[in-house]
C-alpha cells in the first residue's frame, strides 16, 4: 500500500521525457503509463491525494512522502492539503497529524513544507466560497507544520481572487479570524 501515493503523484507530475511504465504488481493500484496528456496538479488533486483519505494511516502516509524524490514531495503535500480543505474536520485533523509527522521526521525541510502551501493560498479565497471552513482548515494544517507568524503573513500575501482585491482583503481577514480560533483551541 506504500505505493498508493507514490505512483500516482509521480505519474501526474513527471515531465513527458521522463515517462516510464512500471511493472504490474499487486502493490501498485495503478497500471497506466505516463504521458504528457495527464492533467496537471492544479487542475484537480491527483488520485493519490484522495486515496490518503481512504487509507488514513499516518505512518504509511509519511513513508509515501519519504519514498518520493525530494522534488516531488511538496507536490504531494500540496495535493493532500488542498484536498483536505473540502473535507470534514476529522480528515483535516488527520492530515494535520500527517504533516506534523512529516515535519517532525524531517522528511521535508520546513521551508519546503511552507512553500507547499503557496498554491493553496493563491486560491484559498475562491475555495472558501464553496467550502466556508477552508480558512480554519488551512490554519489547522499550518499549525501542523509549525508555520511561524511571518510565514503565515507571507502566505497570506499570495492570496488572489477572481472577484478582485476587495475579496482578497476579506479573505485575509477571514483567515486571520479563523487562525486566532485555531490557535486558541
Amino acid at each position: 500500500m506504500l505505493s498508493f501515493l507514490l505512483y500516482g503523484l509521480v505519474a501526474d507530475s513527471l515531465p513527458p521525457p521522463l515517462a516510464f511504465v512500471p511493472s504490474p504488481s499487486p502493490s501498485f493500484p495503478f497500471s497506466s503509463s505516463l504521458s504528457s496528456s495527464r492533467p496537471s496538479l492544479h487542475s484537480h488533486p491527483p488520485a493519490p491525494a484522495s486515496q490518503w483519505f481512504e487509507i488514513k494511516n499516518i505512518s504509511e502516509g509519511v513513508a509515501s512522502v519519504e519514498a518520493l524524490p525530494k522534488e516531488y514531495r511538496g507536490l504531494l503535500v500540496t495535493a493532500i492539503a488542498e484536498a483536505a480543505l473540502t473535507k470534514k474536520a476529522d480528515a483535516v485533523n488527520l492530515t494535520k497529524d500527517l504533516l506534523a509527522q512529516v515535519a517532525a521526521k524531517d522528511v521535508m525541510a520546513h521551508d519546503a513544507l511552507v512553500a507547499a502551501f503557496e498554491p493553496i493560498f493563491k486560491t484559498l479565497v475562491d475555495t472558501a466560497i464553496d467550502a466556508p471552513s477552508a480558512y480554519a482548515f488551512a490554519a489547522t494544517l499550518l499549525v501542523g507544520i509549525g508555520a511561524t507568524d511571518d510565514e503565515v503573513e507571507s502566505l497570506k500575501g499570495k492570496m488572489e481572487s477572481e472577484e478582485g482585491e476587495e475579496e482578497v482583503e476579506y479573505g485575509r481577514e477571514s483567515f486571520d479570524g479563523a487562525r486566532k480560533k485555531v490557535l486558541a483551541a
